[in-house]
């Protein structure tokens, strides 16, 4: 579970939202959520089983083929039929695990909006609405289980079948061969004993390469997911050029389309952002303005055109390099559950500068409000993890995003409409804090500011 965390944080942005990718998640989950009876578990539990069953498999062949060779013959044609019903059953489990793990996935949505959704649920009378949907996402997981229960139940019942007809042939010659006195009461003992051993053998091979080939699909999707490679950071042709005095960005006829779309987000897109400019983007929603704001981070690669950064082709630069330009205020607000200082610096503890934090908390107007609460630098946001955890209003969570940009004196700062839930006052009171640290006299690393309100089409600016 912790190499599935990494993967998921290590990879490609574009790797981390993208759907055939939260699937492969949600299927790699789902195989070490099953414990011990999980895929990994399997191959410790199995292979030493399966290396003794060989072994004695041919110690059985060696005693039972001085009987007669037709008795070797007859319980492996019947332990080959057993497999292939084995097989069918695997076949159904691999056929249904993607539709499962999307299945699941809902389901899973569902049980966790009780812990993040509780207003808007009672608000809006929601529970009925989600208990139905829970019912239903379990219902269709149910249909999976009994599909698979009852290839599972025939699976057996045949196996019954064969091997109750290949012992009762295997006996009725033996007994045969013992009236024609051909051997005697020690060798009917012993071979007796061979034959309920091969048969006992031969079950156990079949039912553990079974269950190899069934976690092997679970080994696989867990590889799947964690072969996706990692973001490269430090790569890069060129190093990142100057941006002492400013940074300028240049699109150049920038086409975007997202994976599996065949319209595109952004289309022929060109504009120039001058050094110490304030750029606002005016227009309708849904248009493509967030993805102009990751195109311009480098969470994605243009599907064709170019971005120019101080002349310099963003592809050539170490993804690094370009993350180090920017700081971002997007519209999702993140407040993990961690302590003050951390939430601004957004590292370890070891290595904040506690006195910067104050300072950048104090400039941002959010000290003397923490102050009259009591709040401290390693008091704890949010609830999640302490009971003593602090609530921040809209407005304050705000100013918690602007004093970590502040924190980072990042040379350009984007700003993904983050007072869209703030009351028109609180949203003022912002945006005057943005101006403030951003304008006027203040150092470069301030001047460049992005502020996407939105974006009207993909050919004119």
């Amino acid at each position: 579970m912790q190499k599935i965390f990494l993967t998921s944080v290590d990879c490609e942005y574009s790797e981390a939202e993208n759907e055939r990718s939260l699937e492969m998640y949600q299927r790699a989950i789902d195989v070490t959520n099953q414990g011990d009876m999980g895929a990994t578990s399997k191959f410790y539990q199995i292979v030493p089983g399966l290396i003794t069953s060989v072994c004695c498999f041919f110690l059985y062949t060696g005693i039972l083929s001085s009987l007669h060779i037709g008795v070797v013959l007859l319980l492996l044609l019947s332990s080959v039929a057993t497999y292939w019903f084995q097989k069918k059953e695997t076949a159904v489990y691999e056929r249904t695990k993607d539709l499962f793990a999307k299945i699941q996935k809902k389901l899973h949505y569902c049980i966790s909006c009780g812990s993040w959704a509780g207003k808007d649920i009672r608000v809006y009378h929601m529970q009925e609405w989600l208990k139905e949907l829970m019912a239903k996402w379990q219902g269709e997981g149910n249909k999976i289980r009994r599909k698979r229960g009852r290839q599972e139940f025939y699976t057996h019942m045949m196996n019954c079948v064969l091997g109750f007809l290949r012992d009762s042939l295997a006996y009725v010659y033996l007994i045969a061969k013992t009236l024609q006195g051909e051997i005697g009461a020690g060798d009917f003992m012993l071979y007796f004993g061979a034959i309920v051993g091969f048969s006992d053998w031969i079950q156990q091979m079949v039912r553990q390469v079974s269950r190899l080939r069934t976690a092997n699909v679970g080994i696989n999707d867990l590889r799947e997911y964690l072969e996706i490679p990692s973001e490269d950071l430090k790569s890069g042709e060129v190093k990142m050029p100057d941006c002492s005095e400013g940074v300028e960005i240049v699109f150049d006829h920038v086409t975007f389309f997202y994976a599996e779309s065949t319209v595109p987000t952004i289309r022929d897109l060109s504009f120039t952002i001058r050094k110490g400019e304030h750029i606002a983007l005016v227009g309708l929603n849904g248009v493509g303005k967030t993805t102009l704001i990751k195109l311009m981070i480098g969470f994605y690669r243009p599907t064709s055109g170019h971005i120019w950064i101080n002349g310099v082709d963003m592809d050539r630069l170490g993804k690094r390099d370009v993350y180090a330009l920017y700081t971002a205020v997007f519209q999702d607000v993140l407040i993990p559950p961690f302590m003050l200082d951390e939430n601004i610096a957004l590292m370890p503890k070891s290595q904040i500068d506690r006195e910067r934090v104050q300072e950048v908390l104090k400039k941002a107007g959010l000290w003397e409000e923490m102050e009259q609460r009591n709040i401290t630098l390693d008091s704890y946001m949010t609830k999640l993890i302490t009971d003593d955890g602090i609530l921040l209003s809209g407005g304050q969570r705000q100013k918690i995003l602007l004093a970590r940009a502040l924190y980072k004196e990042a040379p350009v700062l984007l700003l993904d409409e983050p007072t869209a839930a703030l009351d028109p006052l609180a949203e003022k009171e912002i945006y005057e804090k943005y101006e403030e640290f951003c304008g006027g006299g203040r150092p470069y690393l301030f001047r460049t500011v992005w502020r996407v309100l939105s974006f009207q089409t993909g050919s004119s600016f």
